[in-house]
């Protein structure tokens, strides 16, 4: 091989290194393929250069990324249908084709800069033998495209096309996390509603319910959602049910009272019902001052003596 051979080859591998190097710089589709359409339509003295997504649901090539395009212009070539032209030979299985001279505006997916258009080439990237898109790329110039080209590219595009599909599956694990991700925070806030509800049984009476094991953090929520309650349904009695809590400890039981004080403090009566032997050992053992703290042995006695409070009102 000759020197000026060796220099035109070792020119050549340099710049399909450099393309390389632009494919899989980012996990965003869009600009990896705007990176790489930079350097593409630079190493082939190109004016304009466009990648189509190829979309097998609706039958339609969608623009990806585009260089050299007009945005009034790219609106118009935004999506491509299956029976276009250029998009029939790709999906008959075409690696990709020239089109040279007044002919090459009428056989591309859209001719940008139709009446400047001198040459135009496309080729498929694939993966494996399924069609992902394809690369258009216009010269104004008279210099023509070579088949040889077509084969640089051609190699350039499957790569291509591997990165595009990373990035696709890249994409599909962000979105399915997101949904992940939003599921479980409305089910924290379901099992948080759940866990502290607030119901208006009647005109100026609130019921909360407590079943099961109350923790700090629990009890945070009554409170907070005990006084909410107050407020938007303008209680004037407010009963707090613990039949179905088995056990508390004093700082639980000091967060219930302090619920009911606060209760108070909106000027709605307080009335703790259901309290179990267990509990109520519990709570003298613990020294807990309820002074100020009415209570029934059980919800149906709290809400007899809730409407006598309103009867008195």
């Amino acid at each position: 091989m000759n020197p000026n051979d060796l220099a035109e080859k070792f020119q050549e591998l340099s710049i399909m290194y450099e393309l390389l190097s632009s494919i899989g710089t980012s996990l965003e589709m869009e600009k990896m393929t705007e990176d790489f359409l930079e350097r593409v339509t630079s190493r082939f003295f190109c004016e304009i250069g466009v990648f189509y997504l190829w979309d097998q649901e609706s039958g339609t090539f969608h623009l990806l990324a585009s260089r050299g395009v007009a945005e009034a212009e790219r609106g118009q070539g935004e999506r491509i249908p299956a029976d276009n032209p250029a998009g029939r030979r790709l999906l008959q299985g075409e690696r990709g084709f020239i089109i040279q001279g007044k002919e090459a505006p009428y056989g591309c997916f859209y001719p940008f800069s139709a009446e400047r258009i001198q040459a135009i080439l496309v080729v498929a990237a694939r993966l494996q033998d399924t069609l992902v898109g394809a690369l258009q790329l216009e010269r104004f110039s008279a210099s023509i495209f070579s088949e040889r080209d077509v084969s640089k590219l051609g190699s350039l595009m499957d790569r291509l096309a591997i990165a595009l599909n990373h990035s696709r599956l890249y994409r599909e694990v962000q979105e399915s996390r997101s949904r992940l991700e939003e599921a479980q925070r409305r089910l924290l806030h379901l099992v948080a509603e759940l866990s502290t509800p607030v119901i208006p049984v009647l005109e100026g009476i609130l019921i909360m319910p407590l079943i099961g094991s109350i923790d700090s953090e629990r009890a945070g929520r009554i409170l907070e959602s005990l006084l909410r309650g107050i407020t938007e349904h303008r209680a004037r009695v407010a009963i707090l049910d613990i039949t179905g809590v088995p056990m508390i400890d004093s700082q639980v039981a000091n967060h219930l009272v302090r619920a009911m004080l606060a209760a108070q403090l909106l000027g709605a009566r307080a009335i703790l019902t259901g309290i179990s032997p267990e509990v109520a050992q519990t709570m003298v053992q613990l020294g807990i001052d309820l002074a100020g703290i009415t209570s029934c042995a059980d919800l149906q006695q709290g809400v007899a003596l809730a409407l006598r409070t309103l009867g008195e009102r």
